[in-house]
């Protein structure tokens, strides 16, 4: 009987162990070519880098919180504030030194950021391919021109822009008096004046628009009575009046009363969330060596407060000043630091800065 499984002897010759080797070799080479990123658009120029650093950050941030989810899942959200130093991770950044330097021994972070998206299989070159660079993928979210609104002197004294607007319509009346003096041209033809008229309708819509909220804002206003310039000029005057009656009106007793000054409430906030800060510092650690949630908070809480309130509010007293001098110099003993102090060093001498700017010096 025949048996169908036989094995037929075969006439062609088997292949040797180094052809089979580079057929092997071939298709390998093969799925590698279709799995690697085409290298149309290597780094190098600054548009192909900052679109590698765009994609790393962003891809950096959500792997963190993931990573902080699956370490810290009973937290939730809150658990993605954590970041756990004086570990491996942090010695590998700064090159074993501990904190006190090493971070430009490990090169440029664009180098593991092209070689980590490349590993990952992250099409960050096709951003460049389809148009999406750097400018266009954080548009309106990193872009920062430096430009800032001019504000006004004393910021942020009390009706500062009325103030300022009174003494600019001071120094253009007095500009304009000595543009047109001895001159038997029309105005409109000396040269400068209509830019010196145009500037002086803006500050007088200012000093009409502006609420007063206090008397040197009520005395700025009236200040417009007096300009020479504007003597016939019944229609603007009578807004003024008017403006001024409106502030009188819905005003309170602060208009005429002086306003106390604010930053002892703020000294006094900040010595309550400092007091917060240190009490968290104290707190036991959860299971797991995990610190408790309130040290980030009360932190947070903090230096929040110090960056956005005590540090932009200018004291309007002798004795606010004071009182700001010994609560810095009662922080540095404390703490060692000072309360003006960044991490590049370049925010020193802002405590100076706010009381060189009270109104009261």
């Amino acid at each position: 009987m025949r048996n169908p499984l036989k094995r037929h002897p075969s006439t062609e010759p088997k292949p040797t162990l180094r052809e089979r080797f580079a057929v092997t070799k071939a298709k390998a080479g093969i799925a590698l070519r279709r799995t690697r990123p085409e290298p149309e658009a290597e780094t190098g120029s600054d548009l192909n880098d900052r679109t590698a650093l765009v994609c790393y950050s962003t891809w950096l941030g959500i792997e963190q919180r993931r990573v902080c989810l699956e370490l810290y899942p009973h937290l939730g959200p809150k658990g993605t504030a954590f970041s756990v130093g004086f570990n491996a991770g942090e010695k590998w950044h700064f090159n074993g030194s501990n904190r006190t330097g090493g971070l430009k021994d490990r090169g440029p972070v664009l180098h593991r950021a092209v070689r980590l998206l490349d590993t990952l299989g992250v099409d960050w070159r096709g951003d460049i391919a389809r148009g999406r660079g750097p400018d266009d993928i954080a548009r309106n979210l990193t872009t920062d021109t430096g430009e800032r609104p001019p504000l006004p002197r004393g910021w942020p004294a009390t009706d500062a822009a009325l103030v300022t607007a009174a003494g600019d319509a001071e120094r253009i009346e007095a500009a304009i008096l000595a543009l047109v003096t001895g001159d038997d041209r029309d105005m409109d033809e000396i040269p400068g004046y209509s830019e010196l008229d145009e500037a002086c309708d803006e500050v007088q819509a200012t000093l009409v628009r502006e609420r007063a909220t206090s008397l040197a804002g009520l005395r700025a206003k009236a200040s417009g009575f007096d300009l020479p310039s504007q003597k016939g000029h019944d229609r603007w005057l009578a807004k003024l009046g008017a403006s001024i009656a409106r502030d009188l009106l819905h005003g309170t007793n602060r208009l005429v009363e002086p306003m106390p000054d604010p930053v002892f409430e703020v000294i006094e906030e900040t010595k309550r969330l400092s007091a917060a800060r240190s009490a968290a510092l104290h707190l036991n650690q959860l299971p797991g060596n995990i610190d408790p949630p309130e040290q980030a908070e009360t932190r947070e809480a903090f230096f929040a407060h110090i960056d956005d309130v005590l540090l932009v509010t200018v004291p309007r007293t002798a004795a606010g000043c004071a009182a700001l001098c010994r609560y810095a110099l009662a922080y540095h003993e404390e703490h060692g630091c000072a309360l003006d102090e960044s991490w590049d060093n370049n925010h020193h001498f802002r405590i100076l800065d706010l009381i060189a700017r009270s109104p009261r010096l």
